[in-house]
C-alpha cells in the first residue's frame, strides 16, 4: 500500500469505537481485524483510530523532517509500537510506526540500520 493510498484509507475508514464492536455495525473487514484486537492484549477504547493516526504520524512526519534536512534529530515520544505485524495488534501495539518511519527513510537511502535499545523480552513469531 502506498503512503497516498494509506493516507486516504486512514482519513475515509470508520473510527473503531467500544459501541461498534462485535454488534455488526463495522464494515466486514474491520470485524476480523476487530476479533483479532480483542482476542489479543489491544483493547478497543474510545478514539483508538486517532491514537493510531498520531503516533504513527508522527514517526513518518520525523523521518521525512530528517529526510529533507529540516533538522538533525526527531524524537517521537508517542511512538516506537513495533510489536504489530502488518494484519495483528499485538502487544498493545496496533500499528508497527516503526516500519513507516524506515519506508520513509527508503524513499531518500539505499539501506536503514534500525537498533531496538530498550531491554525486554520479546518473542519471535
Amino acid at each position: 500500500m502506498s503512503k497516498a493510498e494509506l493516507s486516504k484509507e486512514m482519513r475515509t475508514s470508520p473510527t473503531v469505537q467500544p459501541s461498534n464492536c462485535g454488534n455488526g455495525k463495522a464494515p466486514i473487514n474491520y470485524q476480523l481485524l476487530l476479533l483479532t484486537i480483542l482476542e489479543k492484549d489491544c483493547p478497543v477504547f474510545e478514539n483508538l483510530f486517532e491514537f493510531c493516526q498520531i503516533y504513527a504520524g508522527g514517526t513518518i512526519d520525523a523521518a521525512r523532517r530528517l529526510n529533507n534536512q529540516l533538522c538533525d534529530i526527531t524524537i517521537n515520544w508517542a511512538g516506537d509500537l513495533y510489536h504489530a505485524n502488518k494484519w495483528e495488534a499485538l502487544r498493545f501495539c496496533y500499528i508497527n510506526d516503526l516500519v513507516l518511519g524506515i519506508l520513509e527513510f527508503l524513499k531518500y537511502h539505499a539501506r536503514v540500520l534500525y537498533i531496538d535499545i530498550d531491554v525486554h523480552h520479546t518473542r519471535v513469531f
